[in-house]
């Protein structure tokens, strides 16, 4: 179990060192980025996971044994993994921003929104495929401060003046770093 217990504890400070820092070489860009986004995403989430793994896996004997060196030392990078993690909700928490604070001027209309599609919810891949009566403006800009420009994309009915209301999306606003 001590070896258990260095495994947790190293994936907790490498997906916290990775959430900082990703990896930019070709062999790793495409699961350092995917790692991040989903540790960046779901670090409250991670955060207990962590917690648990740490507290189970040194419960049930990580910390025990001749090999107890190793659980130790799984405990430490633990620990570092998980304050990872709380600077990471920590950042998240600083960088928010929400549409109605930035004086965009759109009328948005949720009750008379379009339903979405149940079948999207069934199979998510359907998500991608554009909707028939939905027009699409991309990259709207709604806040700038200095150089950096905050932008979301803002679905509205395609014929003008046709029942329903505006919608925009932006990014979760977790993603705080590259």
């Amino acid at each position: 179990m001590p070896y258990v217990l260095l495994a947790v504890g190293a994936v907790s400070l490498l997906l916290a060192l990775n959430a900082h820092r990703p990896g930019r070489r070709p062999a790793v860009l495409v699961p350092s980025f995917f790692a991040g986004w989903l540790t960046i995403e779901l670090a409250p989430h991670l955060l207990v996971a962590e917690i648990a793994g740490l507290v189970l896996a040194a419960v049930y004997g990580g910390l025990e044994g001749s090999a107890g060196w190793a659980g130790w030392i799984g405990l430490v990078l633990g620990a570092a993994g998980v304050a990872g993690t709380v600077a990471t909700i920590a950042a998240a928490r600083r960088t928010t921003v929400t549409l109605r604070e930035s004086g965009v001027p759109l009328d948005l209309d949720p009750e008379g929104a379009p339903r979405y599609p149940r079948s999207h919810l069934i199979v998510p891949p359907l998500c991608l495929l554009p909707r028939r009566g939905v027009r699409v403006t991309r990259n709207v800009v709604f806040r700038e401060e200095g150089r950096l420009r905050l932008k979301l994309d803002v679905y509205s009915p395609a014929a003008d003046g046709a029942a329903g209301g505006a919608g925009g999306a932006a990014a979760g606003g977790g993603c705080v770093r590259g």
